[in-house]
């Protein structure tokens, strides 16, 4: 079962949020906040687990259905203590800065690939594999195993770039001078799905 924090992060990503347009730019201390909020949310798995299995239910488009069930959860009153103890007003806030965050790990990625590369050419290059692999004779269950996987990639694309369109100019800049420090901030677990995805 995920934890809250994945949770959130993951509802964060497709979150239409406006605070993205009025938040003060990435920075260490902002950060390092999203990461003392995190670490503390984790409680609420243990605390409230029929909470936590409930809100996993939430599709990624259902951001304002998911606070609402969390607001009249018997959870909130913690959540909102977490969340008022770090500087945080709301879960809202929360959401855009672990998508922002998250957002701009992706972009960091991103800018590794080689030239010409984007998650586009990735799709593309996953479909000819698909086709060969059709002309080659696999089996069946091997091609529907592997579209499949495409498709769940193709929502996953779909989440990055919207991340990364959260990011604004200050905190691409933010991300540039300091993604090592960022990718040492992260729990081991993220850091493994960032690189797998």
């Amino acid at each position: 079962m995920k934890t809250p924090l994945y949770l959130l992060i993951f509802i964060a990503l497709l979150s239409q949020s406006q605070w993205a347009h009025s938040s003060q730019p990435l920075n260490r201390k902002l950060v390092d906040s999203f990461f003392t909020v995190s670490d503390k949310l984790e409680v609420i798995d243990t605390k409230y687990p029929s909470i936590a299995q409930k809100a996993d239910k939430f599709l990624e488009s259902e951001e304002t259905q998911l606070i609402n069930y969390l607001k009249s959860s018997k959870a909130y009153p913690d959540i909102n203590r977490i969340l008022s103890s770090s500087g945080f007003n709301s879960l809202t806030e929360y959401f855009d800065l672990s998508a922002r965050i998250m957002g701009g790990i992706l972009y960091a990625q991103m800018q590794k690939m080689p030239t010409g590369m984007d998650l586009n050419s990735v799709d593309k290059m996953y479909e000819q594999n698909i086709q060969q692999m059709k002309k080659n004779g696999a089996p069946a269950d091997v091609i529907k195993s592997m579209e499949a996987d495409r498709k769940n990639q193709q929502s996953s694309m779909q989440k990055m770039q919207f991340a990364m369109k959260r990011l604004s100019t200050a905190d691409k800049k933010f991300l540039n001078e300091n993604i090592e420090w960022l990718m040492k901030r992260l729990p081991e677990e993220d850091v493994d799905e960032n690189i797998n995805q």
